[in-house]
């Protein structure tokens, strides 16, 4: 299921979403304004509440990338090179 699309000036993210066995599975493409993937862009997710990091991935060659994570309230922060940050705030509330 596809969860939200992120357009910013230089990044593209795509975010989806899939619920597998009660397992959810978190999964993107990070593109450029071309559409060309971008490799190694920092992923982080933070608890929204409590404001601490529940996981920190990296896309990988093709810009893709996917955590497991459990259903909650989180902030999504991309960073590219450490140059451009882009922050959404997002919401897995699925119930089981």
């Amino acid at each position: 299921m596809s969860l939200l699309f992120i357009q910013h000036a230089y990044t593209q993210i795509t975010v989806n979403y899939s619920l597998i066995n009660k397992k959810l599975t978190i999964y993107g493409n990070i593109v450029d304004a071309k559409g060309e993937p971008i490799a190694y862009a920092n992923i982080v997710f933070i608890n929204l509440k409590t404001e601490k990091t529940i996981g920190t991935i990296s896309s990988e060659d093709d810009g893709r990338f996917s955590i497991e994570l459990s259903s909650g309230e989180y902030i999504l922060e991309v960073s590219v090179f450490r140059v451009l940050k882009v922050y959404k705030t997002i919401h897995f509330n699925i119930g089981y």
